[in-house]
């Protein structure tokens, strides 16, 4: 994370930006792993100080506050708690809680081996398993929500688009760590 701090016909000592940017990473790093870039500005406005900070995150969110006090410091921390309040709603508007425990629906096994590769037949394809099984209702954030886990790597299930009509769908994993999504009209 690359923190600039400027000020505006007042020197900012070494003192502030240092407790600017351990103030700033300890906020930040307590949402998200990193941002981009962050850029604060002092400035005296009258007998009043005040403090402008934006933050540009790496997933494309762009940020602003700004505090007005007569100390530097509470000016800053004005600043920061309005920043706070935007990482937090912005935190809590990615992650979706209207998901329930979608993965204990999930019935997919691993396949199961009826004979060993060296007694078969190369030229004919062996059906290993077969089963009929109802495919699970969630939502594409649930079903990427569980491929986040780390306990499958590909996912099947039902979904209903905006009209009320049901649709089989597939995420999976890619080499690249995008997730790939498939969606067929039922």
């Amino acid at each position: 994370m690359q923190i600039n701090i400027t000020g505006r016909h007042i020197d900012t000592g070494e003192s502030l930006r240092t407790h600017v940017e351990d103030r700033l990473s300890e906020a930040i790093g307590k949402y998200f792993d990193s941002a981009g870039n962050v850029s604060v500005t002092f400035s005296k406005v009258g007998h009043y100080f005040r403090s402008d900070c934006a933050v540009h995150l790496d997933s494309g969110m762009y940020l602003q506050a700004t505090g007005n006090d007569n100390n530097i410091y509470a000016c800053f921390e004005q600043t920061l708690e309005r920043v706070a309040k935007q990482l937090r709603r912005y935190k809590r508007k990615l992650k979706n809680h209207h998901i329930g425990d979608a993965s204990a629906s999930i019935a997919f096994a691993p396949p199961l081996v009826s004979e060993a590769p060296s007694e078969r037949d190369d030229a004919q394809a062996i059906v290993i398993a077969e089963r009929v099984a109802d495919l699970p209702q969630m939502t594409l954030a649930a079903a990427i929500e569980i491929l986040e886990e780390g306990l499958v790597d590909h996912l099947l299930f039902n979904r209903n688009d905006k009209q009320g009509h049901s649709m089989a769908c597939l995420v999976r994993r890619r080499s690249d760590g995008n997730v790939g999504w498939i969606e067929v009209a039922a």
